[in-house]
C-alpha cells in the first residue's frame, strides 16, 4: 500500500472519478465535523457555532475521526471490491467485521452505533441470513441506512431506475427494512445518480420525481412528500428538524445543500443545526462532495482524516471498479 495521502492523488476536476471520490470523502468529512458536537441542541450551536473541524467533545475522538456513518459506508465499498456484483451477504459480513473488530473505523474501535443497526448485525452474527436481519417496525425509521447508502448509490448509478430501486431497497433493509427507510434511500440514490452527471440539486430533485413515479402509489410515499417538493427550500430554519428520523435527516441535508454553494458552508450549516449532527452532515457531505468533486473539497479537512493511505487506496479502487463497469458497457 502506498504512503501517498489523499491530497497527492487529485483526479481531473469534475470527472466521474473526481465526483465519486468527492462524494465518499465528503461523507467522511461531514461525519467527522459533526462527531464532536453530536446530540448538542440548536441553542448550544447558536451560542458556540462550529466554524472548523474540531476534536474530542461528545465522543472524545481526535480531530477528523469519522463515526459509524463513515465506517459502514466504507464497509459497503470493501464488500463491492471483494465480491462481484451486488451480494448483500458480503455487505453484512463487512458490517459485522466493523462491529466486532473495528474494521473500517478511524481508530480501530467502535465508539458509536445505532440501536436498529446493532440489532440487525447481532442477528447476522447469530446466524440469520441478510434478508432476515433488518428491523422492520415503524419506530425503526432512524437514519442508519441513509447515512451509509452513498456507495451503493454510486455503484448502481447506471442501472435502470427500477433495478436501482431494488438494489437500494435491499441495501437499506440490511439494517432498516421498513419501507419508509427504503424509499428515503431510493430518493437519495436518485439524487446521487443525477448529480454524478452534473445536475444541480433542484434538477436532480425533478429527475428523482420522474424516476420514482411508479412508487408514488405506495402508502409510505406520502411520508416523503414534504421532502420531494420545491416547498422544502422555502422553509425557514426553525421548521427544519435535524433529528435521527430518516426523513427529517434527508430534509435537513437537502435544505443545507440548497442554501450554500461551497462544501464548507454546507457542512457547517448542517452541523450547526444541532441534533444528529454527524449524520446530517454526512448525508449532506456526500451530495456536496459529488457536486464540488474531490478537487473542490477543502484541503485541510481532507488532510485531517486519519488512515490516509487506506482511504486513498480503497476509494480509488472503488472509483476504478465503477469506471471499469461503465467502460465494459455493462451496468455495475
Amino acid at each position: 500500500m502506498s504512503d501517498l495521502p489523499l491530497s497527492q492523488c487529485l483526479p481531473e476536476a469534475f470527472s466521474l472519478t473526481d465526483r465519486i471520490l468527492g462524494g465518499m470523502v465528503g461523507l467522511l468529512i461531514g461525519d467527522a465535523c459533526g462527531v464532536p458536537v453530536e446530540f448538542s441542541s440548536r441553542e448550544e450551536r447558536n451560542r458556540d457555532p462550529v466554524r472548523d473541524l474540531r476534536g474530542f467533545g461528545t465522543h472524545a475522538q481526535p480531530i477528523g475521526h469519522w463515526s459509524d456513518d463513515g465506517s459502514l459506508a466504507l464497509a459497503h465499498v470493501a464488500a463491492f471490491l471483494e465480491s462481484e456484483g451486488w451480494k448483500p451477504e458480503a455487505h453484512m459480513r463487512e458490517f459485522s467485521a466493523w462491529f466486532e473488530k473495528g474494521r473500517h473505523s478511524a481508530s480501530g474501535h467502535v465508539f458509536d452505533v445505532g440501536e436498529s443497526t446493532s440489532r440487525a448485525i447481532l442477528r447476522h452474527l447469530s446466524g440469520s441470513p441478510w434478508f432476515a436481519c433488518g428491523c422492520r417496525g415503524v419506530f425503526d425509521n432512524g437514519n442508519g441506512s441513509l447515512m451509509r447508502i452513498l456507495p451503493v448509490s454510486l455503484w448502481a448509478w447506471q442501472e435502470s431506475p427500477a433495478e436501482r430501486e431494488r438494489i437500494i431497497s435491499e441495501a437499506s433493509a440490511l439494517t432498516h427494512a421498513h419501507r419508509r427507510s427504503e424509499l428515503t434511500c431510493v430518493v437519495y440514490a436518485e439524487l446521487c445518480a443525477s448529480m454524478l452527471e452534473g445536475s444541480s440539486l433542484r434538477s436532480a430533485l425533478y429527475s428523482a420525481l420522474d424516476h420514482t413515479q411508479p412508487l408514488r402509489q405506495e402508502k409510505e410515499w406520502a411520508e416523503l412528500t414534504a421532502v420531494i417538493c420545491d416547498d422544502l427550500f422555502q422553509k425557514p430554519k426553525q421548521d427544519i428538524r435535524s433529528t435521527g428520523y430518516v426523513i427529517s435527516c434527508l430534509e435537513a441535508a437537502l435544505w443545507c445543500l440548497d442554501r450554500h454553494d461551497t462544501f464548507t458552508e454546507c457542512i457547517l450549516e448542517a452541523v450547526n443545526l444541532g441534533g444528529d449532527t454527524d449524520t446530517t452532515a454526512a448525508v449532506c457531505g456526500g451530495l456536496a462532495g459529488i457536486r464540488c468533486g474531490f478537487s473542490g473539497l477543502p484541503g485541510s479537512w481532507r488532510d485531517a482524516l486519519p488512515r490516509q493511505a487506506y482511504l486513498r487506496d480503497l476509494i480509488q479502487d472503488f472509483a476504478m471498479l465503477i469506471q471499469q463497469n461503465l467502460h465494459k458497457g455493462n451496468t455495475p
